[in-house]
């Protein structure tokens, strides 16, 4: 495992919770191809306003897990990263959380002196949604 690719995928998920999608920039190159299960977006313009869809949910939490992966002869690191992906809304006067456990194929390269993204495949392991409840 790589601490900066895994560095990156935690940049991902905390720039998506706190909806910076303003700097999704500073980890994606300017062609990101991102797709997942009924969907493509293949620019970051395309990712930024995919990205708006998440502002339905009260709030996310990214949870990433493992990583594997290793860097090609051509500059590309190739792998998986694992993330547990949280949802929480408002259904019908209460709090509901639908969960995503997510095995990304990450291709990642170097440019302008950092990492970015190249392209992200979002395949689901699990989907959940059930009843939120807070421990008091």
């Amino acid at each position: 495992m790589s601490n900066d690719t895994l560095d990156l995928a935690c940049r991902y998920a905390a720039l998506i919770d706190d909806r910076r999608l303003d700097e999704l920039h500073t980890i994606m190159l300017p062609s990101i191809r991102i797709t997942g299960p009924g969907y493509v977006m293949d620019t970051l313009p395309e990712v930024e306003r995919g990205m708006e869809l998440l502002r339905q949910y009260d709030r996310t939490f990214h949870m990433v897990g493992n990583q594997l992966g290793a860097w090609g002869d051509d500059g590309v690191w190739s792998g998986e990263t694992y993330c547990i992906a949280s949802h929480v809304y408002q259904r019908d006067g209460a709090e509901w959380k639908l969960d995503m456990a997510i095995r990304y194929q990450d291709r990642i390269v170097r440019h302008d002196g950092g990492l970015r993204f190249a392209s992200r495949e979002l395949r689901l392991a699990w989907v959940q949604d059930l009843p939120l409840t807070m421990a008091r």
